[in-house]
């Protein structure tokens, strides 16, 4: 039996190992309902879930009001959006991904590069996250924004610091964050079930 945590720190060693992300950003509470990281190459985005063998795939279905709704919906545009899993071979371990709706199974080290641009990505996230059932840890609504990253860089171009865009405004502008909201940031997508 393997521990979700083995694949994700196995994953994250692959990637860096590999120089396979320019950053990763884990996800954690309330933001945690999209899945468990973001990873980033180039321009492009990938939503990642972790979990522990192929047999706990199916616990994701539990995530949505409706299943088969959001599979419908989202099936074909999917690709950016991976379970990644253990498995035991002659080797000892192995990790394996597959497309999130699709369940297709993919390369990882290929899947990695090919992440869709912030734009198309952050319209699957609020179509994603439209059809998740409210989530326990928080208060059910949340912001793209509370996605967004600042990557601090140095000269050669290495990052040196990550920042979400919420601390990182909250340090700059704290007179503007006293509402915990940027004026032009959009309003938080509400979750089925909760009211306002």
């Amino acid at each position: 039996m393997m521990w979700e945590k083995t694949v994700e720190y196995a994953f994250v060693a692959r990637v860096v190992r590999n120089n396979l992300a320019d950053f990763g950003a884990p996800l954690a509470g309330t933001h945690e309902i999209a899945g468990d990281a973001i990873f980033g190459h180039l321009s492009g985005l990938l939503l990642i879930e972790f979990k522990a063998e192929e047999s706990k795939l199916d616990s994701e279905m539990k995530k949505f009001v409706r299943y088969e709704q959001a599979e419908e919906l989202l099936k074909g545009s999917d690709e950016h959006h991976l379970l990644v899993y253990g498995e035991t071979s002659t080797n000892g371990f192995d990790l394996k991904a597959r497309r999130y709706f699709a369940r297709h199974p993919v390369n990882i080290s290929e899947s990695l590069p090919l992440g869709l641009p912030p734009k198309p990505f952050s319209k699957y996230l609020l179509q994603l996250l439209a059809l998740r059932k409210r989530h326990k840890r928080g208060s059910g609504a949340i912001a793209l924004s509370d996605y967004a990253t600042v990557l601090g860089l140095n000269t050669s171009n290495k990052i040196v610091h990550v920042i979400s865009l919420k601390a990182y405004a909250r340090a700059l502008f704290p007179h503007l964050m006293q509402a915990q909201q940027l004026p032009s940031e959009p309003k938080p997508v509400p979750r089925p079930g909760f009211k306002r």
